[in-house]
């Protein structure tokens, strides 16, 4: 399964590598990749905008804070489905 992860924090960053050992595509969405990608030092990473990593995912996480929950899932407003 193809899984984008919204966010890349801790949680973030944990929820991916879980569903990467089990086997699952793992793509994270952020609104800064060069800084995001400063975060991951193991191995290659996809680091996508937000709307590009719901486009190619069968399932969403959302792993922000709260408060930017909101308004991200305000600006992706084509979901496309997915969970």
């Amino acid at each position: 399964m193809r899984i984008a992860i919204l966010g890349t924090g801790n949680v973030g960053r944990a929820l991916g590598n879980g569903c990467e050992r089990l086997g699952h595509t793992v793509g994270y969405g952020t609104r800064d990749v060069m800084a995001a990608a400063a975060r991951f030092t193991a191995g290659p990473v996809s680091l996508l905008s937000p709307t590009e990593a719901v486009r190619v995912a069968d399932l969403v996480v959302l792993a922000v804070p709260h408060a930017a929950a909101l308004s991200l899932a305000a600006e992706l407003s084509d979901w496309g489905g997915r969970i």
